[in-house]
């Protein structure tokens, strides 16, 4: 906990999970169903280097909308292909499951598969249940690299879909273009 009367002050107090300066006498609350919470201070001290602070009170909160209960399906197999335009070659995605999950506040999810660049990898970004944004990497891709697509560029909206019940994300013929480089195509499904 650090605190400061003043942003300008060059006065931090704060106290610590143990030792001298320990975080005694303080009580937090959180409803998980409903985001509110409270932190009430009984006599608490802080310090800075000088000075000692004691704390009595409460403070509160609440979140705008109800926190999201995040139950991660159980693993599914997935068909997860891609191709140049230039090439009819379908290439598979090896390990195209999410490996990785981040959940922030209640309306961000991200996902990403396997994050190793030799297996070629997919980021996926959903807010408000609704992707966001999209990269792929493959070192298979000679040239190419990396291809990155956001929603604020109005393309391929129709071409991919989220469903935040299984956390699962499908793209149909879903296009990657990039100057000077065959256009990228990612067809399939994957998740958890």
């Amino acid at each position: 906990m650090k605190y400061s009367s003043d942003p300008e002050s060059p006065y931090l107090f704060s106290c610590s999970e143990e030792g001298k300066y320990s975080c005694n006498n303080i009580q937090l609350e959180v409803d998980h169903k409903t985001g509110n919470s409270k932190i009430k201070f009984n006599q608490t001290k802080i310090y800075d280097i000088k000075n000692v602070l004691t704390l009595s009170g409460t403070i509160s909160g609440q979140l705008q909308q109800d926190p999201s209960i995040v139950n991660i399906p159980a693993s599914g197999r997935y068909d997860f292909t891609y191709q140049l335009s230039d090439n009819n070659q379908i290439i598979p995605i090896e390990n195209s499951n999410f490996t990785q999950f981040h959940f922030t506040n209640h309306n961000i999810q991200e996902f990403t598969t396997s994050p190793l660049p030799s297996k070629g990898f997919l980021y996926v970004k959903a807010v408000n249940n609704i992707v966001d944004e999209v990269s792929f990497f493959s070192i298979l891709l000679e040239g190419y690299g990396y291809a990155f697509w956001d929603r604020e560029s109005k393309t391929n909206i129709q071409n991919i879909s989220y469903n935040p019940i299984n956390l699962t994300v499908t793209l149909n013929q879903f296009k990657f273009s990039s100057d000077g480089y065959p256009d990228l195509y990612l067809n399939g499904m994957t998740g958890p």
